[in-house]
């Protein structure tokens, strides 16, 4: 015998079911027959588009596949980017404009520079020239007096070193803040003479006239002792036979000789190797001491 199988109806609204599960189901979820019973059902809204469902399960799962979501997310997505793409376009133009702004505040800054050395420059040398001139104005009158006076002081070493030695005697004694050299690089002297008027003197040819001409007669006088003393260290060196030291005596008397050629020939206005040297070394010190 089979066995039939019985519907169940709905006895509010008339679904039928063929479980009672499902009919129980039915009467707990059904809208339109929770109506019939007068009843409010709990619905759950998607925000998205606005369907609605029965349960929180169907609602998940529907936002899951919810193409209005879907769609929000694209264009989130697509402003995002686009937003992105916006801000590295202003953020290169941004990084140019401060590029130029540098450029432009070096550029600034290097002509402020050559404008404040430009600037500098000019007061710089016309304080050199005022000081210049101030040493010039200032200087007392050399005297030939002071000079013989001080020629005592000349000795045999000042002698043997040549012209560099007669400088450091010059500077020491005689012409001891008395002169100044304006032009180191074409020895340009200034000086006051006995009266007082300035004497602007081109490579120092009055002034080292003057010089050893007032030292000619202790110049001679040293003269004779180094080549004496010489000439007895030459006749020993010979004794004892020392070539060598013979040698570099004989080398040293004929310099020595020379000098006190050039010493005579300076003090008569001759413009000898000696006085040159003289007068180079009397600049370079002047320039030294003034800086």
């Amino acid at each position: 015998m089979i066995k039939t199988m019985t519907s169940l109806t709905c006895e509010h609204c008339g679904y039928t079911a063929k479980q009672k599960s499902n009919l129980t189901r039915h009467q707990k979820e059904a809208v339109y027959c929770l109506e019939k019973q007068s009843k409010v059902k709990e619905c759950f809204d998607c925000t998205y588009c606005e369907k609605i469902f029965p349960t929180k399960f169907n609602l998940d799962r529907h936002i899951k596949t919810c193409k209005v979501i879907k769609f929000d997310l694209q264009r989130i997505n697509q402003e995002q980017h686009d937003r992105i793409i916006k801000l590295e376009v202003e953020l290169k133009c941004s990084n140019e404009q401060v590029q130029d702004l540098k450029h432009q505040l070096a550029k600034k800054e290097e002509n402020q520079q050559h404008v404040a050395l430009a600037a500098i420059s000019k007061p710089t040398t016309q304080v050199k020239n005022t000081i210049k001139n101030c040493v010039v104005q200032n200087l007392p009158p050399l005297l030939e007096s002071d000079m013989r006076d001080q020629a005592k002081f000349l000795t045999v070493d000042h002698v043997k070193a040549g012209a560099q030695g007669y400088a450091k005697f010059a500077l020491e004694y005689p012409l001891k803040d008395k002169f100044t050299c304006t032009d180191v690089s074409r020895k340009k002297l200034a000086w006051k003479d006995c009266d007082g008027n300035l004497i602007y003197d081109n490579e120092g040819a009055k002034l080292s006239e003057k010089f050893f001409r007032i030292l000619k007669e202790r110049n001679l006088k040293l003269f004779r002792e180094v080549i004496n003393d010489l000439g007895n260290r030459y006749d020993t060196a010979l004794t004892n036979e020392e070539h060598d030291e013979a040698e570099a005596i004989t080398e040293l008397t004929n310099k020595i000789c020379t000098w006190r050629t050039q010493a005579i020939g300076t003090g008569n206005g001759d413009d000898t190797e000696l006085k040159g040297e003289f007068v180079k070394y009397l600049c370079i010190a002047n320039k030294s001491n003034s800086v």
